[in-house]
């Protein structure tokens, strides 16, 4: 019942599976929400995840331990200190998480910029944070290893809180796009097809270029000064004196490229191949292929067998 009328389960696996195809992998984790007391579920932010990068899974025998970056603001502080959840509580204290490098805090900034907030601000001096710690451990002249938690303030430097994990289990859900064979976190989707990406934008700046010189050619004009090619630099719709005489010569226009349109859909079509998801998975009409029913519906069970794969990685994340 919680789960279907209480839980936030559709709008939260919308932002795994977002996060999943943008950083490869994706978090999700089930708790029970103190002021509510009630289950809930989230996606986590990846920069906020620790595992050890050989790990199999985030559950015990799958990872030695796994850490969580939980941010804070005051209310919920003053909530835990009054609750006498932390033995130092005091030393929870405002700032940047363990997570905050240059490129963050420049993404971060130029977020700001652009929306006209400042979340760096409030990253800075209103938000605290906690690191959640699960972990295998084997305790001093003992052959058996137990599972704790423990809950520790990164910036106060102190441990503020121990105890037993007497489930065995960890409240995580882990998701994966196209995963290495080798290691925990996976490939991203920006990732897979940064190749095509890059030859699309390459093609697409040769398109505009030459789109450029055709609508604006540059013009030669009659002058008593001699040219000099050293010392005039050509732009579009540039005039640039030719020597004496009365006529104006126009820059010839190089031919136009017909395939460009082509040449982006080839290369589309490649990266819908390497990542499974082509024009059928997607539900649009398809631009390859043959038209009749029984071609189309050959080609949507060949594609449906490819994004299965992709599919049941997600329905394996809370196996």
């Amino acid at each position: 019942w919680q789960t279907m009328n209480e839980m936030e389960l559709e709008s939260e696996s919308d932002k795994n599976v977002f996060r999943t195809f943008l950083h490869g992998t994706g978090f999700m984790k089930v708790f029970q929400d103190l002021k509510t007391n009630s289950v809930k579920v989230y996606s986590l932010d990846i920069e906020n995840m620790y595992v050890p990068i050989d790990a199999r899974g985030l559950q015990v025998g799958e990872s030695d331990h796994v850490i969580q970056i939980i941010p804070l603001n005051y209310s919920d502080i003053v909530m835990r200190k009054a609750m006498e959840i932390y033995k130092y509580p005091d030393e929870i204290l405002p700032g940047v998480g363990v997570n905050y490098i240059n490129s963050i805090d420049m993404k971060q900034k130029l977020m700001d910029t652009v929306s006209g907030t400042s979340m760096d601000k409030k990253t800075r001096r209103d938000t605290y944070y906690i690191g959640e710690f699960y972990c295998t451990y084997v305790p001093k002249n003992s052959l058996r290893p137990i599972e704790i938690i423990a809950w520790m303030s990164p910036n106060g430097g102190r441990i503020q809180r121990v105890r037993l994990n007497k489930d065995k289990i960890r409240p995580f859900a882990d998701s994966h796009a196209y995963p290495y064979p080798d290691r925990f976190y996976s490939m991203s989707f920006p990732e897979k097809v940064r190749n095509e990406q890059e030859k699309i934008d390459y093609a697409d700046k040769q398109n505009t270029d030459a789109l450029d010189r055709s609508i604006s050619p540059a013009g030669f004009v009659d002058d008593t000064d001699a040219f000099d090619k050293t010392r005039a630099q050509r732009v579009p719709g540039g005039i640039y004196p030719k020597g004496k005489g009365n006529t104006i010569d126009w820059e010839p226009i190089p031919a136009m490229e017909r395939g460009f349109e082509r040449q982006v859909a080839l290369i589309w079509e490649q990266a819908e191949r390497k990542t499974g998801i082509i024009d059928v998975t997607q539900g649009r009409p398809s631009s390859y292929g043959g038209k009749t029913l029984g071609e189309v519906e050959i080609r949507a069970s060949r594609a449906d067998v490819r994004f299965k794969s992709v599919y049941k990685r997600f329905e394996r994340g809370f196996d």
